[in-house]
């Protein structure tokens, strides 16, 4: 019965022994495990064991290395991401000023056919078109009955341009921002279409007579135009 009682303390047997008969009855083998349970847990060893645990679970958390592992890869990704953002957003907001653009040349068009000449006056063509909204602000930069057509539409960070010709021909392009206007139409090649990026020079001013124009120098006193004998 001894060997029996002994068995009864290992928890791989407990289960074993209940299930068997025994000569044992069931109160005595709970009084045992009892008896068992308060030994283990005076026992210094496992006490210390069961604090060490504790204190683990507590302190349970990240390390400084997969804190800046995280910070890294969320790095990483901001400065892929938002960029690809920026551009997808700028895009569908260009959308309403070249829709504005798009209509006014129309427009214009139509008028020219109708009266021969194109007009600077938005308030003459047949459809009302806005000229001021939440991103852009139209304006009409030709003069009255000047060609070709010119207007833009001015946004925060770069502007729209859209140029008629008398034969109807349209250039469109955008300015200001290379990043964004590229990622509005790419880059001009061949010509100005499709709202392309193109970057806009000041022009030189051209010298009078085309060729080389020495400055005169002034002779001074005493010397008249004619030569002296």
């Amino acid at each position: 019965m001894r060997k029996e009682n002994e068995n009864i303390k290992d928890n791989t047997v407990i289960p074993e022994a209940c299930s068997r008969e025994s000569s044992l009855s069931v109160s005595f083998i709970k009084e045992e495990k009892q008896a068992y349970c308060m030994r283990e847990a005076e026992n210094p060893q496992t006490l210390r064991a069961a604090r060490l645990s504790g204190m683990t679970s507590d302190l349970m958390g990240f390390t400084l290395i997969e804190l800046l592992v995280v910070v890294l890869v969320i790095g990483i990704l901001a400065a892929v991401a938002l960029p690809q953002y920026e551009k997808a957003v700028e895009k569908t907001r260009a959308a309403e000023g070249i829709s504005l653009l798009e209509s006014l040349g129309r427009a214009e068009q139509i008028y020219k056919l109708s009266e021969g000449q194109f007009t600077n006056d938005s308030s003459n063509l047949d459809i009302e078109i806005p000229l001021t909204t939440k991103n852009f602000t139209v304006s009409i930069t030709s003069g009255v009955g000047a060609s070709p057509f010119t207007a833009l539409a001015t946004g925060g960070k770069y502007t729209l341009h859209l140029s008629v010709a008398d034969d109807g021909t349209e250039e469109t392009w955008c300015a200001g921002n290379e990043r964004l206007c590229k990622a509005i139409g790419g880059i001009c090649t061949g010509g100005k279409k499709g709202w392309c990026y193109y970057a806009e020079e000041t022009p030189e001013e051209p010298s009078s007579g085309g060729g080389f124009n020495p400055v005169p120098v002034d002779p001074g006193p005493g010397h008249s135009g004619g030569s002296e004998r």
